[in-house]
């Protein structure tokens, strides 16, 4: 894992969901349990019907989905699939399948078609776990880039344009007003808390000019337009809304303070 990846998930946190689907229990318990282990931040489950699978995942949008190619109903995964690409809620789902050798190369078409990540069976562990990772990966994907910051520098000036959110990962930052008299510090910001999200959700310029009180870093998130972000990416959009309540109950407290 590169540093970029590192940075990135510092910032995870939060319930998320690897759903396995196959008719054999066994392996079903054998596998929750190796990836409840490896994924410790992860709820695991596990059905054994591709139709009772469908009405769990549409209540709780899993991560991950892990489903064996082959069922003795003729249930087929990728009716399924159809099913979740037809959605936009649920069609950046990666899903992984499982199945012998023969039969994942009789679905070499399909798999292909819908960019399918594959683990043949008899299921070696290390292989499904990196499999899993990596789509783990895939659906957490986002473009973002680590920014640094010496003491004093800027990171976007007031009436700038919106186009990315940004994280504070290390050091401090002030929020500044301009007006007629100068400049005015209303606000000092550390930890781990977002920067710059009214402008990006309301795309509107920036309100006030953020700078680095101490050498920090940043990392700023490119999340594309808003309408999509909300739809794709439930995490940041918590995130988001945590920050913005928190921020609404300090003003509250300043203005009891005052009165």
């Amino acid at each position: 894992m590169d540093s970029k990846e590192k940075d990135l998930l510092y910032l995870s946190s939060g319930n998320k969901i690897i759903h396995f689907i196959d008719e054999d229990t066994d392996l079903l318990k054998k596998l929750g349990n190796i990836t409840a282990n490896a994924f410790l931040d992860y709820d695991i489950i596990a059905m054994t019907s591709i139709e009772d699978s469908l009405e769990e995942i549409q209540e709780k949008k899993p991560t991950v989905i892990v489903c064996s190619l082959d069922f003795k109903d003729g249930s087929n995964i990728f009716e399924l699939i159809k099913l979740l690409k037809a959605k936009e809620v649920t069609k950046k789902i990666p899903v992984v399948v499982t199945g012998t050798r023969g039969r994942l190369e009789e679905e070499a078409e399909l798999i292909k078609k819908y960019k399918l990540q594959v683990v043949p069976k008899a299921i070696r562990v290390p292989h499904l776990l990196g499999t899993i990772s990596a789509a783990i990966n895939e659906a957490n994907s986002i473009n973002f880039d680590l920014v640094s910051l010496k003491a004093g520098e800027v990171l976007f000036k007031e009436g700038d344009r919106s186009s990315s959110i940004y994280v504070l990962k290390t050091g401090k930052l002030a929020i500044i007003k301009e007006n007629n008299s100068g400049r005015s510090q209303i606000a000092e910001l550390s930890g781990r808390q977002l920067v710059g999200e009214m402008a990006f959700l309301n795309g509107e310029i920036r309100s006030a000019t953020v700078e680095a009180i101490t050498d920090s870093e940043v990392i700023e998130l490119k999340l594309g337009d808003p309408e999509s972000f909300i739809r794709e990416q439930p995490f940041w959009l918590g995130m988001m809304l945590e920050t913005l309540v928190n921020r609404l109950k300090e003003m509250d407290k300043k203005l009891s303070e005052l009165a």
